[in-house]
């Protein structure tokens, strides 16, 4: 008896093990059970173990369910805990090497600060050197621009663009470490919008971003995981629809149930058609319809937005509600608080 009755206890301990698990995933899953009762045949025995003495057949195959029951739970539970184990060791991987080349880049970047200056003012220094030696005017004529490789005012001014995007690859890198945009704090959403918005238009003529804020919108979050998010989402617009003159964006925020809710959608073409009857399938690491993609730019924005849980028993406060391709791209998420 008393054998059998430490085979119980261990079956009540192992299933509060995973208990809290167990719930989560009912909470998470909207899971609806009608009401029972909960002094369980098992529960009662381990109130007065006496009882054990004196069950009948019948009471006791239902003990022995009971156990199997709590038993084929905590397998469960295991089996579920060991798949999001390995799901986050391979994401850990992921950033890993997200994080390294993130890290010599921003080295780089770093090499490249003191040349700043001559990065972008060589174009024009040349060009005001030739003319003041009056070659300009002779490089510019029709036979000396004939050929690709020696026409020095094409060339020059492939030179201007490459140089451009060096010091927009060297802002964005030098920006985009600093500590700070990790700290949770209150912040005006209309001002980060507003850093943002000027960030992406300087750095891409043809994009247009318009913003629907209130001016005094505050919240409890961090620089980080607003523009993580709104940063790929952006950059994902533009990837879309890189063969288009001028893209439109339009965000908006607001704040609903404690959280803040986010419009996002752009006029482009949207999402490929293998996407179209299953859009949320674009979160999935890997998945991408762009050739040499990493397809992990969706999949950032929803683990982001998942880590911002707003609920004690629920695993994700912050979710994305919603994706659409109709006309353009529109996603729509909420972003708790929780960082």
């Amino acid at each position: 008896m008393d054998l059998f009755l430490k085979i119980i206890d261990s079956g009540i301990s192992i299933f509060e093990r995973y208990r809290q698990t167990i719930i989560r995933a009912i909470v998470k899953n909207e899971i609806t059970n009608e009401p029972h009762d909960t002094s369980t045949l098992l529960q009662k025995v381990l109130a007065n173990p006496e009882k054990a003495k004196t069950l009948t057949n019948k009471e006791t195959h239902a003990l022995a369910r009971e156990i199997e029951d709590i038993q084929q739970d905590s397998k469960n539970s295991r089996d579920e805990k060991e798949s999001i184990e390995k799901r986050y060791r391979y994401d850990v991987r992921i950033l890993n090497v997200l994080a390294t080349s993130g890290l010599k880049a921003t080295s780089i970047a770093h090499e490249l600060k003191n040349d700043r200056n001559s990065i972008s003012v060589n174009y024009d220094c040349i060009l005001k050197a030739l003319r003041k030696y009056e070659v300009w005017d002779i490089l510019s004529t029709p036979e000396h621009t004939t050929h690709t490789y020696d026409n020095v005012p094409l060339l020059l001014d492939r030179n201007r663009k490459i140089n451009q995007k060096i010091l927009t690859f060297m802002n964005t890198m030098l920006d985009e470490a600093e500590k700070d945009k990790f700290i949770t704090k209150k912040l005006n959403i209309k001002k980060e919008l507003l850093y943002i918005q000027e960030k992406w238009m300087r750095d891409y003529r043809s994009l247009n971003i318009t913003l629907s804020i209130d001016d005094e919108l505050t919240y409890d979050t961090t620089e980080d995981a607003i523009s993580v998010i709104l940063d790929n989402l952006i950059l994902n617009s533009i990837q879309q629809n890189e063969l288009s003159n001028q893209i439109k964006v339009y965000i908006s925020i607001q704040m609903q149930n404690d959280m803040l809710f986010f419009s996002y959608n752009d006029d482009g073409i949207g999402l490929p058609k293998k996407y179209q009857n299953d859009p949320m399938r674009i979160l999935v690491v890997h998945e991408t319809s762009r050739r040499n993609g990493h397809g992990l730019g969706m999949w950032i924005v929803n683990n982001t937005i998942q880590m911002t849980d707003n609920n004690t028993i629920q695993m994700t406060g912050g979710q994305i509600k919603k994706i659409e391709s109709k006309k353009g791209f529109l996603i729509s998420f909420e972003l708790g608080n929780k960082l």
